[in-house]
């Protein structure tokens, strides 16, 4: 963004680090006291950042150009915590850069610093080095104006109660449960288990229930997933992933707000079946793409914007064919005509950009994996996310008659600017 709201907070929180001299040694060594007093300062600095400037930032994020994705999870940094690692910090990032202009990631500093009070004081100390660690790794693509971060959604003035009543909905399906289990847990024994585990060591919350577990962890599967779509749709970003579980979360979830939307009468039977043939997920796949693993961070960011490669052609090539896949009719056809456009279009540019990448490992040494790539739609047809929003909030809060809930919903399915989203897939 022009106005560098994101740049210069990480800046202004690094600057009160090194002030400091907080090393991670220095910082770990510190009393319980001065650990509160450093989230205290810390969090009044981040909470104040987005009082000011959150409008500002959503705007521009959302008329920023060219293909923008927003990171569906917690953090995309992955901490090493064994010295055998081998991974990259970055790893999803140097998968997205080359085939995305812009990156939006969730601030978890601020998710943490809002109540730092509800940690022990040992975790709170060790998350908030290791949440200053990830904001670290983030920088130098936060400097290059790629990745902006963006509070939770839940934590934006206004927009909690909002939620809270959607995944107040969801909690009374077990489905949820079954899925949220996916995000990389064998059992739902070693799901529960792992959750309690870190309550007690986080929170101090311990003697819950196995029940109770299970309604945490559908709520905060739904959170997850709202919070995606909620910011999705307020900064014209797609949601993007490199996990599976995240893609079925997103087509459940608008499966259940299909089935909310008919309960409703919003919709007539033909709409009903076009959202759930839209919420089953459209799979737009191509192999012939990969990243640059090892290169250094200045480099990918010479090569993804150099005329030299085909990059900025192919991010070019993949936001004209979302914004012509968002101007055809939801018909029968339409994922044959889809799968039509997308190898006419997409797989030539594809077809350059690998070997482009071969180039580009034979002229660094650089250890490049050649991995697939997979878009998938998530879109509803004739609606935005935060149109479905609009057209559901009024069943989830009945004082809004219906009256105007359909006049919302006539006005959504006028809109033009609807989007097509995707998801990237890269292993």
């Amino acid at each position: 963004m022009k106005r560098g709201l994101t740049k210069k907070f990480a800046e202004e929180v690094y600057e009160y680090v090194r002030e400091r001299d907080l090393s991670i040694d220095k910082f770990l060594s510190l009393d319980v006291r001065k650990i509160r007093e450093i989230a205290s300062e810390l969090s009044h600095h981040s909470i104040e950042h987005y009082r000011r400037n959150l409008g500002v930032i959503l705007e521009d994020i959302a008329r920023a150009p060219g293909h923008k994705g927003l990171y569906f999870g917690f953090s995309p940094i992955h901490v090493k915590t064994k010295r055998t690692e081998r991974e990259p910090y970055d790893l999803f990032l140097r998968k997205a850069v080359l085939y995305y202009d812009k990156i939006v990631c969730f601030d978890e500093l601020n998710e943490l610093l809002i109540n730092p009070g509800f940690y022990k004081p040992k975790p709170l100390k060790y998350e908030l080095v290791s949440h200053i660690a990830r904001l670290g790794a983030l920088r130098p693509w936060i400097e290059d104006g790629i990745v902006e971060l963006l509070p939770f959604p839940d934590n934006w003035e206004g927009a909690g109660s909002v939620i809270d009543k959607l995944v107040k909905e969801d909690e009374g399906n077990e489905q949820w449960l079954e899925l949220a289990l996916q995000g990389g847990f064998k059992s739902k024994t070693a799901a529960i288990e792992e959750l309690r585990f870190t309550l007690k060591e986080l929170l101090g919350v311990s003697k819950m229930k196995d029940n109770q577990l299970h309604r945490l962890m559908i709520r905060g599967a739904s959170r997850a997933t709202i919070n995606a779509v909620f910011a999705s749709g307020f900064t014209g970003c797609s949601p993007i992933a490199d996990e599976h579980w995240k893609w079925e979360l997103l087509g459940f979830w608008l499966s259940c707000k299909a089935d909310l939307a008919s309960r409703g009468g919003l919709l007539n039977e033909s709409q009903i079946k076009q959202m759930k043939n839209g919420g089953a997920l459209l799979n737009l796949e191509t192999k012939k793409l990969g990243f640059l693993k090892t290169l250094s961070h200045e480099r990918i960011r010479e090569i993804r914007i150099s005329d030299e490669y085909r990059f900025n052609d192919f991010r070019r090539m993949w936001t004209d064919l979302c914004k012509e896949l968002s101007q055809m009719p939801w018909e029968p056809s339409f994922g044959k005509m889809a799968n039509q456009l997308w190898s006419e279009k997409i797989e030539p540019e594809a077809e350059r950009v690998r070997k482009d990448l071969l180039s580009i490992k034979m002229r660094f040494g650089s250890s490049v994996l050649i991995s697939s790539l997979g878009a998938t739609t998530s879109l509803i047809p004739g609606f935005t996310f935060i149109g479905l929003f609009a057209a559901l909030l009024p069943l989830l809060i009945p004082r809004i008659s219906l009256f105007e809930t359909m006049k919302k919903l006539q006005e959504i399915k006028k809109d033009e600017k609807n989007q097509v989203y995707f998801l990237l897939s890269a292993k």
